[in-house]
Formats: C-alpha cells, structure tokens, sequence
C-alpha cells in the first residue's frame, strides 16, 4: 500500500512504465554492470489530486544522483525564461533565494535588477559553476536546518523561487514549510515545474522519469502550498519542457487573479479514469514507435539520437528501442563523453553528426525540435519525432 506524500491518502496505481534506470545516470563502460534499474509505476490520490511514482528508488540512489547532475540548462528559450523570471523577482524583492538553482542563470537575472541573492544546489560540479558565474550558492539538500542557516547568516528572504525542483522532492510538505520559515512578512514563494495535465494531454510519457516524484496539477500544487499556509494569488502556464506551471504564493489570505479560478475550473472533471485512459494511449503510442523505428531499421537506416536528456532514459527504456539507435549526440560538455543509463549508448558532440553522416536522426529532445532541425538541416537525414510518431523530411 502506497500512500500520498502530501495528504497520506491511498494511492491507485494507473501507469506502470515498467524497470528503468534513474534518468540523470550517466555512466562510464565500466560502470555497466554496477547500473541499477527500479520499476517505474505512478498513481493517483483521489483525496488531493496529486500523481505520484509508487515506486520511488531508495532515498540514498537518489541523492548520488542529484549530486552528480550533469544539466544545464541550455538554449535561448530556457535561459531566457529563467533570467526574464530572476529580473521580475529582483525588482520585487531585496533578497532572492533560488532552490535548486543549478548554476545561477535565474540568481543572475535578478543581481542585474540590483537584488541580494542566494543560491541552493546539490550538484557539486554545477554548483561551483554558479559561483564561478559570480552567484553566491550554498552546495547542499536544502531543507530546516539550511532554511535556518540561511537566516541566520542572511536574513529574511524577500522572494524564494523554485524552478523544476519541487517535482523532485521526496518530502515536498517539509520542503514548503521550511520555504516559509525563511520568508518575510509579505513575501513570495515562486514555483515553476512541469504541468502534467499538459503531459497528459500531449502523451509525452518521457517527462515521466524516476527523478520526477511528484507530477503536479494546479489542484494538488495548491494543497501542498496550502500545508505551508501558502495561498496562491497567481498562476501562469509557460511552454518550457512542453508544458509547465508557474505559481506565485504569499504566505495567508491574498486577493485571488482570474487566473486562478480559470485553471480551477479546467481541472474540475479530472478523476482516476482521466488518467486510467492516459495509459492506455500511452501504450498505444510506444506500440506505434517501436513499430516505425524498427520498420527503418529493418531497411537497413542507419539511426542517431539528438539530445540524452533525463526524459531519453524512459523514452528509450520503456519503448525498448535504444538497441536500433546507434549513438547520441548532445550539446551538455558535462555529458559528452559519458554514456546513457539504460542503453548505454555513447554520447557525442554534435560534430559527430558531420563524420557519420545518418540517415535518420531521432528527435530525444523533442522539445527543441525546431532549433535541432535548423542546426543539422544540410546532413540530409529526415527525422523522427517520437510523440506523435513520425517522419519529418
């Protein structure tokens, strides 16, 4: 029995995407054998709204992992949306706090509107990037005890902002309350991550993945805020990672935006069986692909991956199709060189592309598939994109 680690409710198990390896798990040949794999099965708490993974790896998997993360963000519409929401909150707010601030491009974004920041981050290596940058961050799991430190070493945060993170929180009623000891009177507490009912209604089942805890919904992101007497006056629906949430919140009693109760009401109808159909499209949807892919390779194509982000593990993993692809190429210097988990397929540079010369180039990141499709144009190779699948030519 699974219970909801926000409400403690029972949870009903709706997906499983069967055993997968932690999506951030890059590795070395000689590391193969040592790989681990976790089934994958996420439910649903019909008390809160919250989805989430049944099957969480242990605590101690976890936290290597995030200590070893190799992303960055990168991309002008990533960067740009990170900096454009640190220059907002700057001018708002005398001390800016970003969890989860990877390396500084948000904190950043705010120093230039003339704030105080702060940065929290577990990834070592990314973590002495931001203070290289010039971004003051502590390396570490933030939770009471850096909540504390950070006051007393800095005082009370104006704004507190979490981008992507809250999603990967193993207590998320713990994290939003120590947000709210280290926040001031009047303060704002400021959260971005992926929205799954978009998930859901795109079928992009490779944003699911085991470092994803927590899939979110306004419905269950504001019980969760609600437990840190959060009350959210505001929220906003980005195009980053193919759909995401944005939430602003202030400690009490606010005035509500119309905003609020729109996506409220957008929410209304969604139960157990929403998402009991999302499965079954989902299944539907790896069929269709394994079948294309196969299709090519059975004529002979020769087949390379753009992209090995987090999401690439369960996209590869879960179809079962990292065996006709042979290589990946991704623009992160932190995973060049390294290999995916699961497949353990190389990953190479772009340049790669150039030496090799495929005749299909599958679209892992299909995020930015614009931006792949105009860079690797004069290859001559079409594409595939995954979800929905299909050729581009």
């Amino acid at each position: 029995m699974t219970c909801c680690r926000i409400c403690n409710a029972l949870v009903v198990p709706f997906l499983s995407l069967g055993r997968l390896p932690l999506g951030n798990a890059f590795l070395k040949p000689a590391d193969f054998e040592k790989e681990q794999l976790f089934v994958l099965t996420l439910g649903f708490c019909d008390s809160c709204s919250l989805v989430q993974s049944m099957t969480p790896p242990p605590d101690a998997v976890l936290q290597a992992d995030y200590k070893d993360y190799r992303y960055v963000p990168v991309g002008a519409s990533l960067r740009d949306n990170l900096t454009a929401l640190g220059r907002e909150v700057g001018e708002s707010g005398n001390f800016v706090v970003d969890i989860g601030a990877n390396d500084g491009c948000l904190l950043l974004g705010a120093a230039s509107k003339g704030a105080k920041i702060l940065g929290v981050e577990p990834a070592i290596d990314i973590s002495e990037q931001a203070r290289k940058a010039g971004v003051p961050t502590i390396t570490g799991f933030f939770d009471a005890d850096v909540a504390k430190e950070i006051v007393t070493r800095h005082g009370l945060a104006d704004v507190v902002t979490c981008t992507q993170t809250l999603q990967h929180i193993p207590d998320p009623v713990a994290f939003v309350r120590a947000v709210r000891s280290m926040l001031c009177v009047g303060g704002r507490f400021v959260v971005e991550g992926r929205y799954f009912l978009d998930t859901v209604k795109s079928l992009t089942f490779d944003t699911i993945y085991h470092e994803m805890m927590s899939c979110f919904t306004f419905g269950s992101l504001r019980e969760l805020l609600r437990l840190g007497d959060f009350t959210i006056e505001r929220v906003e629906r980005i195009p980053t990672y193919g759909g995401s949430l944005r939430v602003y919140a202030r400690l009490g009693a606010v005035a509500l935006d119309a905003s609020v109760q729109k996506i409220e009401a957008e929410e209304a109808e969604i139960d157990l069986g929403y998402y009991k159909t999302f499965a079954e499209n989902v299944a539907t949807t790896r069929d269709k692909l394994r079948a294309l892919v196969f299709a090519l390779k059975a004529d002979g194509a020769r087949i390379v991956g753009y992209g090995a982000p987090s999401t690439s593990a369960t996209l590869l993993g879960y179809c079962g199709i990292g065996k006709a692809i042979d290589y990946l190429v991704d623009d992160s210097l932190l995973k060049q060189g390294m290999c995916a988990p699961g497949t353990h397929l190389p990953i190479f540079s772009a340049l790669e592309l150039q030496r090799s010369k495929p005749d299909y180039i599958f679209l892992c990141a299909w995020q930015f598939k614009d931006a792949i499709i105009e860079r690797t144009r004069g290859l001559g190779a079409a594409y595939i994109l995954p979800i929905p699948p299909q050729i581009i030519r």
